[in-house]
């Protein structure tokens, strides 16, 4: 093959229009200019809205904190709304942490004389305005509540009940079916349920013994149903019996019975019996009655229970049993406040939206 020198090469070349040091062309210039800015603008685009975006959500993220910081003290101040006398003699519902904290009343919105309604305060703190907004829906009263005060493990036993009245109703309920009676629904059986509870101290060695557990009857049907054992206990000293429970159909029986080795103890320093029902007195149906036979112990026995005095009788359902103390006294006012924190930048305008809204709940 012959060898061509540089020179015919370049010769070759500008014959044919070609050149080795080529280039762009004015138009290959401009066509890739704009094609650059076509794509570079949405791009621009994006990286501004994305650095707003960012710079929001930090905002947001600071007021949300400022929001849950102030809504974790609303939450500890006890009260965060009470009735409060001003300085000028004028009385109302009003918040003393918020105002102590440079807030002002931002509306005319106020409590009602039972305690509920709105108010709303304005302040600023950490380079945020917040408006704080408290509301109830349920007016100020007492709520009962039961008086115990702590439970010794080393001299006091707790029987509670389970499942021992839906047993019970089964049982009469297959009797009944059986042929035993003319109920036609379950809860008839209910309603006819008679209930003792009783209540068994005995010795065993150097320990009290104390067995508590459910006696049923039912009206109208054959047989009687013991239920499982609520308490089966020892204990080396004994103070005080607690037995929570729902009540039965019209009326619980309780019996206490103790042995005579227990008795030749106790009768000096009889254990105190704590019937206590579990929910609110005014769920009771007024015609339960609450029967207490103390048996040896007779009024040496303290009993205490929440179920209301007129309710309660000695044993033969007749006369008002006078040894009771009662369990329920009443509460602190109690209600439920909604508490809601809007954040916004400081200086914001009214009707501009807030950077966080915090919702949450207190009661008292």
């Amino acid at each position: 093959m012959p060898i061509r020198t540089r020179k015919q090469i370049q010769t070759k070349n500008n014959e044919t229009g070609r050149s080795c040091n080529g280039g762009f062309t004015l138009v290959e210039v401009i066509i890739s200019m704009t094609i650059l800015t076509l794509v570079s603008v949405p791009l621009l685009h994006y990286f501004s809205e994305s650095m707003r975006y960012s710079f929001r959500m930090a905002q947001q993220q600071k007021a949300t904190i400022a929001a849950q910081a102030l809504l974790e003290n609303l939450k500890a101040e006890k009260p965060l709304v009470e009735n409060t006398v001003r300085a000028d003699g004028t009385e109302e519902y009003a918040s003393a942490y918020l105002e102590s904290k440079g807030y002002a009343f931002k509306t005319t919105d106020r409590f009602a004389a039972d305690g509920t309604g709105k108010i709303v305060y304005a302040g600023t703190e950490n380079g945020y305005d917040l408006e704080v907004t408290i509301s109830a829906a349920t007016a100020v009263g007492a709520t009962p509540r039961q008086a115990i005060y702590g439970i010794n493990d080393s001299t006091d036993v707790i029987a509670m009940e389970r499942q021992q009245k839906t047993e019970a109703i089964a049982y009469f309920w297959e009797v009944n079916r059986g042929g035993g009676g003319t109920y036609t629904a379950k809860e008839q059986v209910e309603d006819h349920l008679n209930r003792e509870i009783c209540v068994e101290i005995g010795k065993d060695g150097s320990d009290y013994t104390v067995e508590v557990y459910y006696q049923y009857t039912c009206d109208g049907l054959a047989g009687d149903r013991k239920s499982s054992d609520l308490l089966d206990a020892k204990t080396a000293d004994l103070a005080n019996i607690y037995i929570l429970y729902d009540w039965a159909a019209s009326g619980d029986l309780v019996s206490v019975k103790v042995d005579s080795a227990a008795k030749a103890e106790l009768m000096v320093n009889p254990p105190s019996l704590h019937l206590v029902y579990q929910k609110q007195a005014a769920d009771l149906p007024g015609v339960y009655k609450l029967c207490v036979d103390t048996g040896d112990f007779g009024t040496a026995m303290k009993v205490h229970t929440n179920v209301p005095s007129g309710q309660v009788y000695d044993e033969t359902g007749f006369t008002l049993y006078t040894g009771v103390e009662g369990l329920t006294e009443a509460g602190t006012p109690a209600r439920l406040l909604t508490i809601t924190a809007d954040v916004y930048k400081e200086g914001h305008a009214d009707g501009e939206d807030p950077l966080a809204e915090i919702e949450t709940t207190k009661g008292e």
